[in-house]
Order: C-alpha cells, then sequence, then structure tokens
C-alpha cells in the first residue's frame, strides 16, 4: 500500500532550512518541490544509480537548477526547449546507457 510521505519530506525540508512550512509565502511551492526532489536525488545518487535530467520546454530558471543539481553531472543534464532537442537529449542517453552495458 503506497504511503504519503509529503508530510515527512515537509519536517525534513523544514529543519534542513530552519522554516517552517507555515512561514513560506503563497508562490514558493518551488521550496518543497526543490527541497523534496534533493532528498530524493541525493539518496539515488548515494546507490551509485546515475541519475539524468531533462528539462523539457522549462523556462522557470529555478527548476532547471533542481534538474541540473539532480543529474550526476554536467553530461547527465539536458536543456531542450523544443521537440528536435529532446529527441537529441534521448538519442545522447540512449548512446550513453548503451556504452555502459557494453562496458559492463
Amino acid at each position: 500500500k503506497p504511503t504519503n510521505v509529503a508530510p515527512f519530506v515537509s519536517k525534513l525540508c523544514s529543519q534542513s532550512t530552519g522554516k517552517a512550512r507555515a512561514n513560506i509565502p503563497d508562490g514558493k511551492a518551488n521550496f518543497y518541490v526543490g527541497c523534496s526532489q534533493r532528498l530524493l536525488c541525493t539518496n539515488i545518487k548515494a546507490k551509485n544509480i546515475d541519475v539524468y535530467s531533462v528539462a523539457f520546454e522549462v523556462t522557470d530558471n529555478t527548476i532547471k537548477k533542481i534538474l541540473e543539481e539532480c543529474a550526476s553531472g554536467p553530461t547527465h543534464y539536458f536543456d531542450a526547449s523544443n521537440s528536435t532537442e529532446l529527441t537529441k537529449a534521448f538519442a545522447e542517453i540512449s548512446l550513453s546507457l548503451r556504452s555502459v552495458y557494453i562496458a559492463q
């Protein structure tokens, strides 16, 4: 049965910043998205799992920064502003994964 982890993440995010959720003004929801995303990405990367991030038609620099920080490195982050760039990003990811598989 799935568990609602939102209260847990909210508590961790508040503890890590010293800010209570109630003190975050409206329009700052990105703070909690960013915090929970960072916790998730940190835990995944701690397991030595490569993380690829693709921003597709994202114009918000805060969201782009979160995705970029989540990626395992600069070569694992892609900023695609259109379908051509998105196709290219997935082709590069595919090539990278194929190389890893062949090496193993």
